[in-house]
């Protein structure tokens, strides 16, 4: 990408348009990037960079389109793992007038990055989070975010970290809701976020939700608020997320009046095929055919959205790459003939997960796996879910693919939780999933009573985000 960018920029326009294009890179290293157990800067989501030139082969507009933030990284972290890069990066170069009005702590005092008891990457040339920190600054005016902006996104990190740091405890009396039992804490987010402490304990205790046209509140015991609470933090993360990558946008995108760019070249990044070990693993080991990683813990929804987008991208690849569609079939098309070249048809699992081939139109409603899926929540969604809903999802697949040649119903890596498995065989190896939380997380649903507390914020960078 730099030596694109150095060879067309000449004039002073293309050199700062060329400036803002690696800005944008620093910037969404830091907020969307993160050290895995595998890669000191893994990227936790989707990146589709549109690079537009001249006719004369000239740098003259930028636009990005981000997608699958891994929000799950806001709540846990396995050992030796960090969350997004810019939490460090914030702690480590805040100035002393930034720390005092923050009350900024040290990185071991938040409990989000003290679940992994990893604070630093490994020793190498990009490894000082303060300077990294300069480095953010810096790409952060170059694509044109105001001072009081940045002040405000640095605020809104902090008060997500000390939402991680809520302690909930039921109360002796029945039918009474969770207390909060470090309110100093909760004033000090309360504070950062322009909402007063009773709404917040109120938000992150009690939740609100449609059931058949009408709605209910739900008091949350201790354990059901740290889960709202950890639902409110992963979404206030992914809209400051969006706010950073539309404000990018806003400096590098053409005017949309503009006619099409004659030339433009395309740079996707996205996470690789990846799958965990069993629970309880103690290292780090490959596992199935290369390139599946094995990690600690089990496959859960976050694995299987990253393994779907991949075998989809490999499909796409292959297609285009070896069989006469697209550019090969215009060569073709002339006389030429392309040698037969053997590959791995991955074509059942990818119908086997959207109902379709990408060859194929995809049917309105979400076919294969996917609809499966899509169906459940949608159950969950209307209030007629039940606890036992990730159950019946598994006994769902399990009926209608269970002798698929790409699913596999009943993979056994030994313990307690084989009974909540199931699995795939991917086209880089077979991957299990865990499928407890699966139609929740991919329901995703805000509680409504946070988004009005937020709107009613008295700061008004958090109240219009």
């Amino acid at each position: 990408l730099s030596q694109i960018l150095r060879l067309s920029a000449h004039t002073k326009r293309e050199t700062r348009v060329a400036d803002q294009i690696r800005a944008l890179g620093t910037v969404l290293d830091s907020f969307g990037n993160a050290k895995t157990l595998m890669n000191p800067n893994a990227s936790r989501h989707g990146r589709y960079l549109e690079l537009h030139f001249t006719d004369k082969g000239r740098i003259n507009s930028a636009k990005v389109l981000t997608y699958g933030l891994d929000k799950f990284r806001l709540n846990k972290l396995s050992h030796e793992e960090r969350t997004y890069h810019v939490f460090y990066q914030l702690l480590a170069g805040t100035t002393p007038q930034e720390r005092d009005a923050l009350m900024v702590e040290d990185a071991s005092d938040y409990a989000l990055l003290a679940s992994s008891g990893c604070y630093r990457l490994p020793s190498g040339p990009f490894s000082d989070d303060s300077i990294a920190m300069e480095d953010l600054r810096a790409a952060m005016r170059t694509l044109g975010f105001k001072q009081k902006h940045m002040t405000s996104i640095f605020s809104l990190l902090v008060a997500i970290l000390l939402l991680g740091n809520l302690q909930f405890a039921d109360p002796d009396a029945k039918d009474v809701a969770a207390y909060i039992a470090n309110p100093q804490v909760l004033d000090h987010a309360a504070r950062l976020l322009g909402v007063s402490a009773e709404d917040l304990s109120q938000v992150l205790t009690a939740k609100t939700s449609y059931v058949r046209k009408e709605l209910y509140t739900v008091l949350l015991n201790a354990e059901q608020a740290a889960g709202q609470r950890d639902h409110c933090v992963r979404d206030l993360y992914a809209i400051l997320f969006a706010f950073v990558v539309e404000t990018a946008n806003h400096r590098l995108a053409p005017n949309p009046k503009d006619p099409p760019a004659p030339t433009q070249i395309i740079l996707l990044d996205q996470p690789g095929f990846q799958t965990r070990g069993p629970s309880g693993t103690t290292s780090v080991a490959l596992t199935g055919a290369p390139p599946l990683i094995s990690a600690y813990g089990q496959n859960g929804f976050e694995e299987f959205c990253v393994n779907f987008n991949d075998e989809l991208l490999h499909s796409y690849f292959i297609r285009n790459s070896f069989e006469n569609i697209g550019f090969n079939g215009q060569i073709a098309s002339d006389g030429i003939t392309l040698p037969n070249i053997s590959t791995m048809d991955n074509s059942a699992c990818v119908e086997l997960l959207r109902g379709a081939q990408l060859s194929e139109r995809s049917q309105r409603k979400p076919g294969g796996l996917l609809g499966v899926v899509n169906k459940a929540c949608s159950s969950y969604k209307s209030g007629k879910g039940n606890e036992r809903r990730d159950e019946d999802l598994l006994q769902e697949l399990g009926s209608k693919f269970g002798v698929h040649t790409s699913y596999v119903a009943s993979p056994s890596v030994g313990g307690a939780q084989d009974r909540f498995l199931f699995g795939i065989n991917h086209y880089a190896g077979s991957a299990s999933y865990d499928i407890q939380g699966f139609v929740e997380k991919d329901s995703d649903l805000l509680d409504s009573a946070y988004v009005t507390l937020l709107r009613g914020s008295t700061d008004a960078f958090v109240s219009k985000l």
